[in-house]
This record gives structure tokens, sequence and C-alpha cells, in this order.
């Protein structure tokens, strides 16, 4: 057996509610001795709910790994947490709980899977949660150009192991995120424009099913239907214990921060327009960009880079049209600018780290299809006009900008709906740990307002499951697609034991 993860938790984290703890425990309890025995068949560890103020040594790796929840307040209370160390850790794991649930007959007793925990859907309350954290191994082969990351890995892990190298992969702007979480969802990212979404870079994909069976998918061989599945289609297929990912020349990169004064609704609308038609006009396919307009604040904060042979060489952003013309959107000034060369994995893959931070929050999101006047005038809107004024919450409208083979793709080998959208738009929510119930009542009110604004002029639910508050049943799939995804399930999962993570079953009800 494992032993447990460091104890250490967030100085800030909710408060424990050892009523909810209770609850945990006493729904685990008819079940403990069939998870006691798990525990001793695998190599990883099985932490059981512990009995309501319980300070033992057991009782505190569970809190710690339910703790690790990216929204400081999204830490739930599941029955269990099987820490699983090996794919037959997970098989093993997966064929207990179908017996759990066939000994009970009921719908008491559910799987939930937790990957990077970036999303409160990883620990659901009161679900048996086999968590994928020591699965993190990364193998990076930079002859085939291509880097397996097992199935619990964080970006910043397979970052890591890409030191040095030159290459890079497709994949999302946080190092905190899960890969697998992520790559189910598709995963925009500053390689987006010359690779695509991250899902649609995946090789291989190597995925214990809901019978047990590890089996290897490929776009070639018997399970190309769950590969494609698997790509954006969520976590209704199976547990993928590893991934291959192609890897792309990163060796010249240019690229930073710039942030531009625009306090007044007049100096924003400005940047916004001037902003967008760069979009439109300018922007080659090895180019990224992400925006954020924190409301209240008098700034607009613009990350913008250039990765492969456009940078090749290049010494100075202003030789890069996209970068120059970023760099100077109309403001009534820049109050920084960093633009540069840099180091791919060192230097880009950390600048939006300032605004990435773990907290207390939600986040919200939508895909757009035009950034056009009426949107960019939303967004004025919401962050120059009408928006919370109390200092203990920060509301910021982030605007992730796809381009190039993320919207080119016909994603005839994927399951991703929004091939055509031009921005994902990421309502933030977070607040202070002694903000008061109203604060964050007005925060939240302030999200839900903005997004559906977004909604009535045309946006549409994305595919990121922790940005939507019931993820498990937004109908975010064409018709096409819900059709091969619902076959797919059948084929795959026939039992629904997979069902807390866009559960495809819901989309027919």
């Amino acid at each position: 057996m494992g032993s447990a993860l460091s104890k250490a938790k967030p100085p800030t984290v909710k408060p424990r509610d050892n009523q909810r703890v209770l609850a945990a425990s006493e729904h685990v309890e008819p079940i403990r001795k069939v998870l006691v025995k798990l525990g001793e068949k695998i190599q990883g560890q099985v932490l059981l709910a512990p009995n309501g103020k319980d300070e033992s040594e057991a009782s505190e790796a569970y809190h710690t790994q339910r703790e690790r929840t990216f929204y400081l307040n999204d830490a739930n209370y599941p029955s269990a947490i099987v820490l699983v160390e090996t794919a037959e850790d997970v098989a093993e794991t997966i064929q207990a709980v179908q017996a759990i649930i066939a000994d009970d007959g009921s719908e008491k007793y559910k799987l939930c899977i937790a990957g990077g925990c970036h999303s409160n859907y990883c620990m659901v309350e009161q679900s048996i949660t086999m968590d994928l954290q020591l699965l993190a191994s990364v193998t990076v082969d930079t002859d085939a150009k291509t880097i397996a990351i097992g199935g619990g890995a964080k970006i910043g892990q397979a970052h890591y192991a890409l030191k040095g190298t030159g290459l890079g992969f497709a994949t999302g702007t946080n190092p905190d995120t899960g890969v697998s979480g992520l790559t189910m969802a598709g995963g925009a990212g500053y390689l987006g424009g010359q690779a695509g979404y991250g899902c649609d870079t995946v090789v291989q994909a190597k995925v214990v099913l809901p019978s047990g069976e590890l089996v290897t998918a490929t776009d070639d061989n018997d399970h190309k239907d769950l590969l494609r599945a698997v790509r954006g289609g969520g976590g209704n297929f199976g547990v993928v214990v590893e991934w291959t990912f192609k890897l792309y020349d990163v060796s010249s990169a240019i690229g930073g921060t710039v942030v531009h004064m625009a306090p007044t609704v007049a100096s924003l609308r400005k940047v916004l327009t001037n902003y967008a038609a760069i979009l439109e006009n300018d922007m080659p396919d090895q180019a990224g960009s992400i925006c954020a307009c924190p409301a209240g604040a008098p700034v607009f904060v613009n990350v913008a880079t250039v990765i492969g042979d456009d940078a090749k060489n290049v010494k100075s952003y202003q030789k890069i049209p996209f970068l120059a013309k970023m760099s100077s959107l109309g403001a009534w000034f820049r109050v920084s600018n960093n633009l540069g060369p840099k180091d791919y994995i060192d230097e880009i893959t950390v600048l939006l780290e300032p605004i990435q931070q773990r907290t207390h929050g939600v986040a919200i999101g939508a895909m757009v299809y035009s950034f056009d006047e009426q949107m960019r005038e939303a967004i004025v809107h919401f962050t120059r006009v009408e928006y919370p004024k109390s200092k203990k919450v920060r509301p910021t409208i982030i605007c992730a900008c796809l381009s190039g083979e993320m919207r080119r793709n016909d994603g005839s080998r994927s399951s991703l709906r929004h091939r055509k959208a031009q921005a994902w738009i990421l309502v933030e929510s977070a607040w202070e740990p002694d903000a008061t119930e109203e604060e964050k009542d007005s925060i939240k009110v302030w999200a839900k307002r903005v997004k559906a604004k977004i909604m009535e002029l045309g946006g549409e639910d994305g595919p990121h499951n922790f940005c939507d508050t019931d993820g498990r049943r937004i109908k975010f799939f064409t018709d096409e697609q819900r059709d091969f995804l619902s076959m797919a399930k059948t084929k795959y999962d026939p039992t629904n034991l997979l069902s807390l993570n866009k559960n495809i079953i819901s989309h027919s009800e």
C-alpha cells in the first residue's frame, strides 16, 4: 500500500463541515469492509471519510486529498477516496465499485474520477472517488516527437519534463490543470492556432474500461471510436491512464503581457474595438492571445504570443505585426509591457500565473462566434458600469481567442462542437475568505447576468466541464456527435458506471 500525500493544506481552505463529514462516513459504513479489502489489494491507498471530528492521521490524509480542488470552496466530501498508483489499481477499483453497486441494487453509490481536481465535479459529495493523482508519469520521446502523460498528471508536470527539449504540446494555459480533464473537454492554449485543440493532437490513449479491461485506442485500431469519444466527450467511456500527444517545435517564442490603462467606458471600448480588428485581420496561426478585463479596475490585461518559425531569429516583438499592434491598442497609456523573446516552457507557459492562483470562487463560461460590437459592449458594461463594488470580491471577464487550426479542423475525429467559435469567454467570480454571504451572492448574480447576456448575443455553453453549474446535463453536442457518443457509451459503458462528468445518457432525457 502507498503512503498518504503531504498533509499540508491551503491556509484559507473552507472550514471543515463536521455534519457533512459524518454524513459521508455514514454513507460509506455499509461498504466499509469492501473498501478496506480493496485497499489491501491495490498498490495505492483507500481513504475513508472519518467519523465526525476524528483527527487521526488517516482523517488528515482524507481531508488533504479532498481539499486539493482548485477552487477552495469546492472541497466536497466523498465517502471514500481511492488513491490509485497503477492501471491495475484502476481496474481493481472499478470492479470493486461495480460489485458494490450490484449488491446494493440502487443508485446510492456513484463512482467519481478525480484528475487534476480543477473542477468540483472531481470530488462529488458522498461518492467513491478514484483519485488519479499518483498516475503522473511523463515520458518524452524527442525522436518520435511525442509525449506520454499519465492520466493524473497536471499540465505543469508535463511542461517540466519538456524543459530544454525545444518541444511543447498543445494544451491549456494553467499549469495546475489536469491533462485528462482538459483533453476530454478540448484543450485550448498557446499552440492552438497551429496545432488545434489539445484533443486533436492525441495519437494514443490507454483506457481502463468499465469492464476492467485495459485497451489502447488509436485512430487506426479497433478502438478508434473510443479515441474519438474521449477527444471532447468527457469521462463517459473509461478511465484514461495514459495519453500520448504530438510535440511541436517551440524553440522560437516571443510574447509577454501588456497592461493597458483603460479606466473609462470610452477607453475600454476603443481598446476592445482595436483588439477585435487585430484578431480578425492580423492574427497568424502561430499567434495566441488571452485578455482579461478586471471589473472596476482601470486596466485591460493582454497576454500575446507568437511561437514557431514566425518568431525564429526575431529579436524584437516590433518586427512581428501582430505583436506590434497588440502592444498599442489605443489606451490612455501602457502600464507595463514585457513582450520579447522568451523560453516557451520557463516563461511563456507561466504568463497567466498571476490570474490563475487557487482561490475561493466559481467560474462559468461560454463559447462565442463573434467578437462583434454588441459582444464588446457587453464586456464594457459589465466591467465598467454594472459589477459588485465590494473590495472583498474580484469579478473578471477573461477572453481566450480561438484561431487557426482550432477553427479549421472539421472535428471528424473528435467530439467538439464549437469548431467555428472565435473565443471562449470565462466569467471569473472570486472572493476573499472573509467575504459575507451577501458579497458572495452579489458576485454570483453578476456572473450569471454576464453569461445570460453573452448567451442572448449568440454565445453557447462550452465543453469545459468546470465552467458550468451543471456540466453533466448541458447539451453542447451536435445531433451527429450525440448519436455517435450514445453508441460509444452503449458499447463501452452499458451500465452507465461513469455518470458524473457530462453524462451522455442525460442528453437523451
